[in-house]
């Protein structure tokens, strides 16, 4: 009977935990999609294949930041109490946190090419644009080159 409370109150602990981290970063990265479509339909008649190509990496970069977050959630459960259920030693548990956080890294890296791509054909789009300053364009096209480069090194 104890096990049975004890295991309800983790798995309480867990759903709170998990409806907490969609709120922070799950609904946030879906819900920024939508935005792109008014961007899209602004700037396609100065380009439309570029304005095709700014959406597609976008579409690219913001379901692979969505999945990754699984691992980062997945590292920070095995840490809790609440995925100690004697399956596992602590060593086991602390290798499968690592693993996930490693998996989460090569994942955040991945998607950080993309979030810095989409950078320039919307910048070269602005500047190619009458109705949008071409200095705006300018730093979008560097913003882009700039995430590129931090992503590389980093």
């Amino acid at each position: 009977r104890e096990k049975w409370e004890e295991l309800s109150k983790k798995s309480l602990s867990r759903q709170k935990l998990i409806r907490s981290y969609t709120e922070q970063y799950y609904l946030p990265g879906s819900l920024c999609i939508p935005c792109y479509d008014p961007v899209h339909r602004l700037l396609k008649d100065v380009n439309s294949n570029r304005a095709k190509l700014m959406v597609a990496l976008v579409l690219v970069a913001v379901p692979i930041a969505i999945v990754i977050e699984i691992f980062k959630l997945s590292a920070i459960l095995i840490k809790s109490d609440i995925a100690d259920m004697g399956v596992f030693d602590q060593y086991q548990l602390d290798s499968f946190a690592f693993l996930f956080l490693k998996i989460y890294d090569q994942g955040t890296f991945l998607a950080s090419i993309f979030w810095g791509l989409w950078l320039l054909p919307f910048g070269l789009l602005v500047i190619k644009s009458k109705f949008i300053p071409k200095i705006i364009g300018i730093f979008l096209v560097i913003g882009c080159f700039s995430y590129y480069t931090l992503t590389l090194t980093i």
